[in-house]
C-alpha cells in the first residue's frame, strides 16, 4: 500500500474487532432439544464472535431500541471479566487470554499466566480430540514516500511490514540464537543505517542487535501509571497547566490511521495491486469506477476417498470503489431516542 501524503489527523477512526474463531463442535453424545421438542442434530461448527466493549448495558440498551436479541435467548450463556491482572482497562493480548484459556494475565501478555507459564487456550483442547483449528494471519506492508513533517523537516521513505496471525518476519543476520522474537504479545524492529532497534509489545525492553549499549540521556517524561491513566490525569488539569500526554491523540491518531489501512488492504486484496491513499480526502485514488471484488462467503476443505476436495463459495461482485468507500466512511443508523418525558 503506497501513501500519497501525509496523514490528516484532525480525526479520530475508531473501529470494532472482532474475533472469529470455527472448529468443529466437541460431541457431548446428546442431542439438544428445542422448545418444540424438536430435536435438533449437534451442530456442524462454532463461531464464537467477540463485540469489541460490548457489555451487559449495551446489550439493553439494543432491547430497549430493538426488543428481545436471539443471543439473550439462547438456551446457554457464559460471562467472563476481561479486566487484566494488573490494571482494570485492558489490551488485547490479557483480555485474548482470559477469553480463550480462562485466566487473567498482565497487559502485554499473550498464553500465559504474569509469571510467565504457558496456559492452554480452548483450541488446544479440541485439537486434542481430533477437531480441526485455525490461525488466521496476514501480511501488510506500507510505505510512507518522502515527505515533510510538521517542522517542515523533509522526512525520508519508510516502509512498514506488518504482520499478525502469529507469522513472523525472517530474523535478521546477528540474532542470538534461540532468542525469541516474541516478547510480551508481540514484537518491533526498527532498521535503521547504523544498527537494528529491536522491542517487544508497546516498546518493552528495547535493545540494540549489535549488542551495544548506548548512552542516552532521559529527556522525555515517563509514564508512571499507564497511557489511560495518564490521559484521565491530562483531563483532570486545567487548560493552563495541563501536561500534554505522552500518548496523545496527535500520535495516537496516525498509528491508529496506520492500522485502520492495513485492515483496508487485507478487505480489498482481491484488487491483486498496490493501493494509494490520499489521506487529505480519506480515499483511495487507484481504484477505478468500474473494478469489481468478491467476497468468500463459505470455503470448505474435506478428504474424499483419500483425496483433497475443496469447496468455495463467493458473494456476486461488488463495485470496488463503493465498497471501500463505506468501509472508509461508514453510513450509521440513526441514533437512540427517547420518548417524551410526561408532563
Amino acid at each position: 500500500m503506497i501513501y500519497k501524503r501525509a496523514f490528516q489527523y484532525n480525526f479520530l477512526l475508531i473501529f470494532l474487532t472482532v474475533t472469529l474463531i470455527s472448529c468443529q463442535a466437541l460431541e457431548t453424545g446428546n442431542s439438544v432439544n428445542s422448545n418444540d421438542n424438536t430435536e435438533l442434530a449437534p451442530p456442524k461448527n462454532i463461531i464464537l464472535l467477540i463485540g469489541d466493549g460490548m457489555g451487559f448495558s449495551q446489550i439493553t440498551a439494543a432491547e430497549y431500541e430493538f426488543g428481545p436479541l436471539v443471543m439473550t435467548s439462547l438456551p446457554y450463556h457464559g460471562m467472563t471479566s476481561t479486566y487484566a491482572n494488573d490494571a482494570k482497562v485492558t489490551d488485547s493480548a490479557s483480555s485474548a487470554t482470559a477469553f480463550a484459556a480462562g485466566y487473567k494475565t498482565n497487559n502485554g501478555m499473550l498464553g500465559q499466566l504474569p509469571d510467565g507459564t504457558p496456559v492452554r487456550s480452548i483450541a488446544h483442547y479440541a485439537n486434542e480430540i481430533g477437531k480441526t483449528t485455525a490461525l488466521m494471519a496476514q501480511k501488510v506492508q506500507l510505505i510512507y514516500p518522502e515527505r515533510k513533517s510538521k517542522k517542515n523537516e523533509t522526512l525520508p521513505e519508510v516502509e512498514v511490514h506488518w504482520y499478525d496471525g502469529g507469522i513472523q518476519p525472517l530474523k535478521p543476520e546477528g540474532w542470538p540464537e534461540g532468542r525469541d522474537m516474541n516478547h510480551q504479545g508481540g514484537g518491533v524492529l526498527f532498521h535503521g543505517t547504523k544498527d537494528t532497534l529491536i522491542c517487544g509489545c508497546y516498546g518493552a525492553d528495547p535493545w540494540l542487535l549489535s549488542g551495544r549499549t548506548p548512552e542516552v540521556p532521559e529527556t522525555e517524561r515517563r509514564v508512571d501509571t499507564n497511557h489511560q491513566m495518564d490521559w484521565v490525569r491530562a483531563c483532570k488539569e486545567s487548560p493552563e497547566n495541563r501536561v500534554e500526554t505522552k500518548s496523545n491523540f496527535d500520535e495516537a491518531g496516525p498509528f491508529n490511521e496506520m492500522v485502520v489501512m492495513g485492515v483496508l488492504a487485507v478487505r480489498l486484496q482481491e484488487l491483486d495491486k498496490k493501493l494509494e491513499w490520499y489521506g487529505e480526502n480519506m480515499e483511495f485514488t487507484n481504484i477505478g469506477d468500474d473494478e469489481t471484488l468478491q467476497i468468500v462467503t463459505k470455503d470448505e476443505f474435506r478428504m474424499e476417498d483419500g483425496n483433497p476436495s475443496f469447496s468455495r463459495e463467493m458473494t456476486d461482485p461488488i463495485n470496488a470503489k463503493e465498497f471501500a468507500g463505506n468501509l472508509i466512511r461508514h453510513q450509521y443508523r440513526d441514533g437512540w431516542s427517547l420518548p417524551d418525558m410526561p408532563a
